[in-house]
């Protein structure tokens, strides 16, 4: 029983540094804009989302729900910081051009 459980946890782990490898260009995009602020805003929706799904689902499910509650919090983060990072390249292209 041990084994599917330490199975899931590397593959949260795993799943959540592909994220922050993702993650990367996007801040570096952040600071190009002159924007460090954004990435700290993609932090806290991470955390709060992060929070909200833990409390919901590691109740009900344990380790798992709390892994899966990571999960879906660098997931929406990440989806999150994406959505920023575009609208302010676009913003900055119109002032530019």
């Amino acid at each position: 029983m041990l084994f599917p459980l330490a199975w899931m946890a590397i593959t949260a782990i795993a799943a959540a540094m592909v994220s922050l490898i993702i993650q990367a260009p996007l801040e570096a995009a952040c600071h190009y804009l002159l924007k460090p602020q954004l990435i700290s805003f993609g932090w806290l929706a991470r955390a709060a989302l992060v929070a909200i799904a833990g409390l919901i689902l590691a109740p009900k499910l344990g380790a798992r729900g709390a892994a899966i509650a990571q999960l879906l919090g660098f997931a929406l983060g990440l989806v999150v910081l994406s959505y920023l990072v575009a609208v302010s390249f676009r913003s900055a292209a119109r002032t530019e051009g």
